[in-house]
């Protein structure tokens, strides 16, 4: 008989004033695609969440449902990544353990727990990972024995696979071949377009960059929509490819700068939203925010792409 998910380790923490982190992980094993992790937090006193057991025991229809109804009762939580070019550079230990610092990074930087008058307790599944960068406990088969794991589990894999199509592809994509050589080779030539790459992987934002115009002589702008199916927020860039090579590059930049700032806030969902973060009054037309981050992104890019001869892609 499978053991069940308990309360056991949540009720120690309330019993002293602490609220517990449940964290865990999917995607380590698989041998392709980003890890995701979640960690999840219940309210004090609350009753177990029906149904719940070990991920891995359970068919993807019933993860998914669990999912929901465990948005609804937890107070609050957070997902992290880590893509599959971070675990490529990094290793599977140390992508995983990022994965959970992100996703309890955010957890802790907003909501409930954002107030230093919350005290807290992480626990995560299987072995320590000093590398998440928290103080924290770990539980061995903690997803089949602690609920606020077991929840975290369900969430990250639930995601993983909801959202394969999304997640596994890249974040910063394009259906333009042309634009699509100028993302790889700007990502292999520059240092600083690849972070910025990275960077929005680390997000819950897609950016779809597609050949376009803006008006008013603008090489390149960004809009904004909401893909409620997948939690996704989705930017789209809009750049003019009549430019030389690396200025398209530097361009795609430019605008990648704009939406990791965006990315970061998450009470950013409207367009509106978007020129009011930049305390400017929305236009009709895309615009192109010209702050000094983007300029210096941009200028890196080009700087460190370089000149080379423009090649027939499109």
């Amino acid at each position: 008989m499978a053991v069940r998910p308990s309360l056991k380790r949540e009720r120690a923490a309330w019993a002293e004033e602490l609220l517990l982190v449940g964290v865990d992980e999917a995607g380590r094993g698989p041998l392709a695609g980003p890890v995701v992790a979640a960690a999840v937090v219940f309210p004090a006193l609350c009753s177990a969440v029906r149904g719940l057991r070990d991920s891995k025991i359970l068919p993807a229809r019933v993860r998914l449902r669990l999912a929901r109804r465990i948005r609804q009762r937890a107070l609050c939580f957070a997902i992290g990544a880590a893509s599959s070019r971070e675990i490529d550079r990094l290793n599977i230990r140390v992508a995983t353990a990022l994965a959970m610092h992100r996703a309890i990074a955010r957890l802790v930087s907003r909501g409930p727990l954002a107030a230093a008058a919350t005290p807290h307790r992480i626990l995560i599944d299987g072995l320590p990972l000093p590398e998440i960068g928290f103080e924290h406990e770990a539980l061995v088969d903690g997803d089949a024995r602690c609920q606020s794991i077991a929840a975290a589990a369900i969430l990250a894999g639930s995601l993983r696979t909801a959202a394969a199509d999304s997640i596994d592809m890249p974040r910063v994509r394009s259906s333009h071949a042309y634009i699509r050589a100028m993302i790889d080779e700007a990502a292999r030539r520059s240092p600083s377009f690849r972070r910025l790459v990275e960077a929005i992987e680390a997000t819950d934002g897609i950016v779809y960059v597609e050949d376009g115009t803006c008006g008013h002589s603008v090489r390149a702008c960004l809009t904004l929509s909401i893909s409620s199916a997948a939690q996704y927020r989705i930017l789209r860039v809009l750049v003019d490819v009549r430019q030389p090579d690396w200025d398209v590059m530097a361009s795609i930049g430019h605008e990648l700068q704009h939406t990791v700032e965006v990315l970061a806030n998450a009470s950013i969902k409207t367009i509106e939203a978007i020129y009011m973060f930049y305390a400017r009054e929305a236009p009709t037309t895309g615009e192109s925010f010209e702050t000094e981050a983007a300029i210096r992104a941009g200028n890196a890019v080009r700087n460190e792409v370089g000149s080379f001869a423009r090649r027939k892609w499109k």
